[in-house]
Order: C-alpha cells, then sequence, then structure tokens
C-alpha cells in the first residue's frame, strides 16, 4: 500500500487560569490541582501533578489539559498561553 498523507486536526485544549488565594479544588478530582505535601512541595504550595513532572503554580498561570491525552495535564505561563491560543 502507498504511504497517504493525513493533516491533522486542530489542537484542541482545555484550561482554566490559577489566580492566588483561589480555592483550590480537591486533589482527587479531575482537575489536576493539588495542594498536597510531599518532598517537592514541603510548604504545601499549590501544584499540579503531570505524567511526566509537578508544576508549582504561579499566579495567571494556566492549568491545561489537551483533549487527546486527559490524564496529562500541563502549566504554562499567561504569557505563553497567549502566544500559543
Amino acid at each position: 500500500m502507498a504511504p497517504q498523507q493525513f493533516v491533522q486536526k486542530p489542537y484542541k485544549v482545555t484550561g482554566e487560569q490559577y489566580r492566588t488565594g483561589m480555592v483550590p479544588p480537591d486533589a482527587n478530582t479531575r482537575d489536576g490541582l493539588c495542594i498536597c505535601r510531599s518532598p517537592l512541595t514541603p510548604t504545601g504550595a499549590p501544584h499540579v501533578h503531570g505524567l511526566t513532572r509537578l508544576y508549582v503554580l504561579n499566579d495567571t498561570d494556566w492549568v491545561m489539559q489537551e483533549q487527546w491525552s486527559p490524564h496529562d495535564w500541563f502549566v504554562v505561563s499567561d504569557a505563553e498561553k497567549q502566544d500559543r491560543f
């Protein structure tokens, strides 16, 4: 069979902006945001558990999730979000 060429559909993500002082959701919910105390975040700073790394959140960061990898959370700064999306 001869190779075929395909065009990928637009990249779809969902996201929510984190603001300092917002009430974080329960760490066991789908949001990915967590305030657990671990060796990586001994102060309990708000963070997100991605599949390959832990993201510590700063004010105005965006907690994002792509449609095709629903369990792989990632975090981008507000400036990066504006540039990429």
